[in-house]
């Protein structure tokens, strides 16, 4: 796909550019008016074409084009959980209901999805297929009719009719309905087929024709990797749409419980998770021993309960080729069904609540039902691949149905305050949320048994009554957004394209201050406050706001002005934030959570905090079942009395003697060495496989575990007495550190007890560090770092360079040789980083690591690059 940037709005003269700069390179293969399948002309400029790579890269090069990039795949991701949530109680409307004020008219919500197969409400339907037949040459539905029931059921979570006596299969009878029941829906099909295969060019397509439609909002449940913004259709498409005054309702993806699996990133869309509601469908099974578990199942039928069935866990019934995780799971193909038959099969539920990690905005923004939601269903295909019957309604779960929700209620807020803006609407909802359930308790992570966090629930549960009525709300106009990719190292004229009017990037801007709901600080850094800033606009009658902060424990959370007065409607004010470190507080949490609430006792105005623990691991060792000496002066436990003069206890404490003894042993082995030398010695001989030759495992993650779980790896002590070069540091180079990380030469002075002149320029990534860390890595963008290598061995010695770059990652060194003639001689190097043009990662890392060897030492430093992907 290929990106031009804004219409013009002339129409024949954007599908005359099109062609134009496709002319020179299809000229080797086919017309440029047939490998054309779409061209965006509406409000999006830019083309869907087939091409091979060298054409794509060719085309890459034109001066008017923005960005080339591969389409992607994207995937599909609801009755009485509007109650739950408090529109109505039993049916009855409350007096403080939205409701009381409307229910949608006027108002046109469109989703983006399988289609639909309720055509009574509809005032549009169109399809977009051409991207999935150019992959797909199979005959497909092709009509916007639902062929997967997906679109069915999300187009009337959001927007759907009352219809009495919905139910599945005779299951949770009622009264079904959309959040804005009287709205105005259409249907844009984008997903074909029963797998649900979305393509970007057919979501590009169906962006643009919503916007020139003039939709109010966009419900999309489609999730998939996270790209670059101008390199993917769901970002390109939101933008516009919200530049266009839509809201854009996205779904944060079913990829978690790991962290950094949430979809659907940009900061302009509006991304949703899920969560259960306070009902459920419940069955019982009775054991062998007459212990009764309680199951969830909306199963009609029965199995005799005079007879017994043995169990069999998914895991233990899996196919001979399958994964085993994904046959616990149950997914379709990885079961012998000569294991199961005859028995009950346990399974587990794989769609995980996604959970955010190290971005500028937390996300998910909001969580809202999408649990066992009852909804519309279309009736052209069966519930499942083995369950042939039909039904109007069905039960689904995920993301998906928790993104209608949320398009139900910004079209309720849009229908009552027409002139609100995007930004206005997804604030209203997200400082209106709540994090405790209906019987007051808090939120809790269903992964985790454990009280959920704002990485998985965002700002909280939507509360549709209130956010009618925020009192106050954070605005951001495009320009904002724009400023927020400037500071996301995207330049003026990319930026000018992406927009389509001239735009000159501030000479500096602070992401942290993006005027958003939510406040993220990622770099806090000890001794050093962070200042960060928000504006407020009052959209209710004259009042006096004041704070209250509820601060983490590990950090001192300050606001100035503590009290914002506001004279008329439409008025803005502005506060600052300021974080500072504890000095004496640790914490082992990855993150630290507390929150903003600015209050006039009448509307509650609630930002969620989420601040990075800026702690760094530079080794491993082993600290899990050590045996060592105990106090016999006290029991092992509580509720153990005994006395032992040894005890095996496990974490990081057990794990940091080992590293402290190793020292001991190479300082008395070297006593001149530095205690820099001395810790490089230990990381730059690590191994990253175990004593069976095994890569070292993440034992929550189950897979291969990275240099951000182990850095440079397991500790080798019979390596680390004998080693060729080691990466030195002074004590200047630690100043030089810190005057990197803002301090100033006279807290550097205090801290130091000494003058010290901070450098004009110091690039923190050229600290001589045994391990490289770069972030972020910008497209189009070399960055170079420095390291120095000191010779230790005492013998001349030639080092040759071989680097393991990520793949996603060229990495290049100068010179590629060192040589050393003596002890103590020293030797630069520089290593050369740029992004691959077309390479493409849902990771939010990359690995890789730099040896230097003679053939006798190795002598290798990790590499951690971060995707510069949100």
């Amino acid at each position: 796909m290929l990106y031009l940037g804004i219409t013009l709005g002339i129409y024949h003269l954007e599908e005359f550019e099109s062609s134009r700069i496709m002319e020179r390179p299809i000229l080797i293969t086919q017309n440029a008016k047939d490998a054309i399948f779409y061209s965006y002309n509406r409000h999006i400029n830019g083309f869907a074409a087939l091409l091979d790579e060298d054409e794509a890269a060719m085309v890459a090069k034109h001066p008017s084009v923005v960005s080339v990039f591969e389409s992607k795949r994207r995937k599909l991701r609801t009755t009485h959980s509007w109650d739950f949530l408090g529109i109505h109680k039993n049916g009855v409307i409350s007096h403080d209901s939205i409701w009381k004020k409307t229910l949608g008219e006027d108002v046109i919500i469109a989703n983006l999805d399988s289609g639909n197969e309720r055509r009574k409400k509809l005032i549009g339907a169109k399809r977009f297929y051409k991207g999935y037949q150019a992959r797909h040459k199979n005959a497909i539905f092709n009509t916007a009719r639902d062929d997967s029931g997906h679109g069915s059921h999300t187009l009337s979570t959001a927007g759907g009719n009352f219809v009495d006596g919905a139910s599945v299969f005779g299951n949770g009878n009622g009264t079904a309905h959309g959040g804005a029941p009287k709205s105005h829906v259409a249907t844009y099909k984008v997903c074909w087929a029963q797998n649900s295969y979305c393509y970007d060019e057919d979501i590009l397509a169906a962006f643009d024709a919503a916007i020139s439609d003039g939709v109010d909002v966009i419900s999309a449940s489609l999730s998939g990797e996270n790209t670059e913004f101008f390199q993917s259709g769901v970002s390109i498409g939101s933008f516009h749409a919200v530049a266009n005054g839509i809201i854009v309702v996205s779904a944060a993806g079913n990829e978690g419980p790991n962290p950094t699996t949430v979809s659907n990133v940009e900061p302009w869309t509006f991304t949703v998770a899920a969560s259960t509601i306070d009902r459920e469908f419940a069955n019982y099974v009775k054991l062998g021993n007459n212990k009764v578990l309680k199951g969830l199942s909306l199963s009609e039928f029965g199995l005799p309960s005079d007879k017994l069935y043995p169990l069999v866990n998914a895991e233990n019934a899996k196919a001979h080729n399958a994964n085993a995780t994904d046959a616990l799971y149950c997914k379709n193909g990885t079961l012998d069904h000569n294991k199961g038959n005859g028995k009950i099969l346990v399974c587990h539920r794989y769609d995980g609540e996604p959970i955010s990690q190290g971005v500028e905005v937390a996300r998910p923004d909001i969580t809202a039902p999408g649990v066992d939601i009852i909804a519309a269903y279309s009736e052209a295909v069966p519930p499942g691949p083995h369950d042939k019957r039909r039904t109007p309604f069905m039960t689904m779960f995920g993301t998906s149905m928790a993104t209608p929700h949320v398009a139900g209620l910004a079209g309720l807020l849009k229908a009552i305050h027409p002139d609100w803006s995007p930004a206005a609407i997804k604030s209203a909802i997200m400082t209106t949320a709540r994090i405790k359930d209906n019987s007051g308790e808090p939120v809790l992570d269903e992964w985790l048994l454990d009280r959920a966090t704002p990485l998985a629930y965002g700002a909280g549960v939507i509360q549709p009554n209130h956010a009618a009525d925020p009192g106050l709300v954070y605005d951001i106009r495009t320009t904002d957004y724009l400023n927020f990719l400037c500071g996301r190292h995207y330049n003026s004229s990319m930026i000018q394209l992406f927009y389509g009017k001239s735009y000159t990037c501030p000479e500096s801007f602070n992401i942290a201050d993006f005027n958003y709901p939510s406040i993220s600080i990622n770099h806090l850094v000890h001794g050093y406050s962070q200042n960060v800033s928000r504006t407020l606009t009052n959209v209710g009658s004259p009042a006096k706001y004041r704070v209250h902060i509820n601060a983490p424990r590990e950090v001192i959370v300050s606001v100035k002005p503590k009290i914002l007065r506001f004279k008329h409607k439409g008025e803005k004010r502005k506060f600052t934030v300021t974080f500072t470190l504890r000095p004496l507080k640790k914490s082992k949490a990855d993150y630290f959570y507390g929150s903003l609430v600015w209050t006039n006792h009448k509307h509650i105005v609630r930002s969620p905090i989420v601040v990075k623990n800026p702690i760094l691991r530079d080794i491993s060792a082993p600290g899990v079942d050590i045996i060592a000496a105990y106090s016999e002066g006290a029991p092992p436990g509580p509720h153990d009395k005994r006395r032992t003069p040894f005890m095996t206890m496990s974490g990081t404490s057990m794990a940091t003697p080992h590293v402290a003894g190793l020292a001991g042993l190479l300082k008395e082995i070297h006593p001149d060495w530095s205690p820099a030398a001395i810790k490089s010695a230990i990381m730059t001989t690590a191994g990253i496989k175990y004593n069976i030759g095994e890569p070292v495992l993440d034992e929550w993650l189950f897979a291969r575990a990275t240099p951000l779980a182990y850095s440079t790896g397991v500790i080798q002590p019979n390596h680390a007495t004998n080693l060729g070069l080691v990466y030195n540091l002074r004590t200047t180079d630690y100043l030089n550190f810190l005057c990197g990380r803002h301090y100033n030469s006279s807290m550097i002075q205090l801290f130091y007890g000494k003058s010290y002149t901070c450098p004009k320029s110091f690039q923190v990534t050229n600290i001589n560090y045994p391990s490289i860390s770069i972030t972020p890595l910008v497209h189009g963008h070399s960055q170079h770092v420095t390291r120095t290598l000191t010779n230790n061995v005492g013998s001349p010695g030639k080092y040759r360079v071989h680097i393991n770059a990520p793949p996603e990652v060229v990495v290049s060194v100068k010179p590629k040789i060192l040589r050393f003639k003596h002890k103590g001689e020293k030797r630069k190097f520089r290593v050369t980083f740029k992004l691959k043009t077309l390479k493409k990662s849902n990771n939010d890392y990359f690995y890789g690591s730099l040896v230097w060897t003679d053939h006798k030492h190795i002598v290798r430093s990790p590499i951690v690059i971060k995707n510069p992907i949100l």
